[in-house]
């Protein structure tokens, strides 16, 4: 029977406008009234089962196992049973903190996918009621430039995970984390000095710098894939759309344990309805630290209410 989760050890959450109740501490935006989309609940069982048949893929990193049921899936390894269904979470021990990191990572990125939402690797920020997304692998500068972008009005929404699930009206961005994950150097560069930042369990030195709280969602205007290195100047180019398809497919976060569990289909579909409502762009910037304003001023101008972004094919920027 799932533990119940009562008074004092019980916190109301929302990420990415999904109310979460929860019987952990996640470290997340706490919930307000009105959060639109689908509930999730997260509770710790002691006597939760084993989970069913053999596993289909072993993560080396981790060690957990993943299986499949008829209502969603589970991560096992021999301390710790995850169980995850469209509607809750359920753990079978209280995790550790890295963990519990993992659980706010890659296990609420594996249930966004159940739920049709799948999710790429991504931070992103929002001005007037527009948003921009940052896509690419780590260490191509996705935080680093949420951070830089405040100097443009702009507020952080997501970091390193982004669901994208195309509405009536465009691609709603909402609210994830209530901060960002910086490297050591991107965040003395911007903030000077950082010994007050907290370090996040299991990524190493990097610091967690709070984002100002964000309740409204956000219409995706463009996404930018990263290319960070030796240019003299920030440009952006128009993927065609099977480029921008391929692209999106790559960069999936938990898009493995996605396919294995035969959500390939859906991921296809969900991500090329979402292609409808924006354009992506090869963004090509500076690697210098001190470059970082120009490149920040030619990805702002994506989100001018008087530019058409899905019509540019090239966009220079100029040398700082």
């Amino acid at each position: 029977m799932t533990t119940a989760a009562t008074g004092a050890d019980r916190a109301d959450f929302v990420w990415h406008g999904h109310p979460i109740r929860s019987a952990l501490a996640l470290d997340l935006p706490r919930a307000a009234s009105g959060a639109p989309l689908a509930p999730l609940t997260i509770a710790v069982d002691g006597e939760l089962a084993d989970p069913p048949a053999r596993p289909l893929w072993r993560s080396a990193y981790t060690g957990f196992e993943l299986h499949a049921d008829r209502t969603g899936c589970w991560l096992a390894r021999p301390d710790l049973r995850i169980r995850i269904q469209p509607d809750a979470i359920v753990l079978s021990a209280t995790p550790d903190a890295i963990a519990l990191e993992y659980l706010r990572t890659r296990v609420l990125a594996l249930w966004l996918h159940l739920i049709a939402a799948p999710p790429i690797h991504a931070s992103a920020v929002a001005r007037d009621g527009v948003a921009l997304a940052f896509l690419g692998a780590s260490g191509a500068g996705k935080s680093t430039l949420c951070a830089a972008m405040r100097a443009h009005g702009c507020t952080p929404l997501a970091d390193d995970l982004l669901p994208l699930a195309a509405g009536v009206e465009g691609v709603p961005v909402y609210p994830g984390h209530g901060g960002l994950h910086l490297w050591p150097d991107s965040a003395r560069h911007l903030l000077g000095d950082i010994a007050q930042l907290p370090r996040i369990p299991a990524q190493g030195e990097k610091r967690r710098l709070a984002a100002p709280a964000q309740t409204r969602a956000a219409r995706l205007r463009a996404v930018l894939l990263l290319r960070r290195g030796p240019v003299a100047a920030a440009a952006c180019v128009r993927l065609s759309g099977a480029e921008a398809l391929l692209t999106l497919l790559a960069h999936g976060q938990m898009a493995g344990c996605a396919e294995r569990l035969g959500l390939g289909g859906m991921r296809l579909q969900r991500l090329g309805a979402a292609l409808a409502h924006f354009p992506v762009y090869a963004f090509e910037y500076p690697d210098k630290l001190a470059d970082l304003p120009a490149a920040c001023a030619l990805a702002a101008s994506l989100l001018r209410s008087d530019c058409d972004a899905v019509s540019d094919d090239r966009i220079k920027g100029s040398r700082a």
